[in-house]
């Protein structure tokens, strides 16, 4: 790999770390799949020595996943360990799920809004 190469991959991911730090939405969502990540790692250490139900890695991904977006559960964790990891992501889904609706929201309402005080641009007839 010559030398250009390698500096402007270095810049791509610069840029890509620069672009996660400025922008909210994208930290949200990376501190999110970093809980899913954790949860994972934590919840298969723990739960499988349990008879909970949890056996394999897809499992435990499959179980944060769930309770992250949907809170519900197909396995109960047994362990104080597991339980934890558990509702913290159904409260972190939960105020996941509030701020996108909330971002949506406010951007209908700015739509609105322009429009109601004609600063959309009209397109050109």
């Amino acid at each position: 790999m010559s030398e250009q190469k390698k500096i402007r991959s270095k810049n791509k991911v610069l840029q890509f770390i620069e672009h996660l730090v400025k922008d909210p939405l994208s930290s949200i969502y990376l501190v999110f799949v970093l809980l899913i990540v954790i949860g994972s790692i934590v919840v298969y250490n723990v739960e499988t020595k349990t008879g909970s139900g949890i056996e394999t890695k897809f499992d435990t991904f499959w179980f944060m996943c769930v309770a992250g977006f949907a809170g519900y559960f197909e396995f109960v964790c047994e362990s104080l360990a597991g339980r934890t990891a558990a509702i913290t992501m159904l409260i972190v889904g939960t105020i996941l799920f509030s701020f996108i609706t909330g971002k949506v929201a406010s951007t209908f309402i700015d739509i609105q809004m322009k429009n109601d005080r004609g600063l959309k641009k009209i397109k050109k007839m």
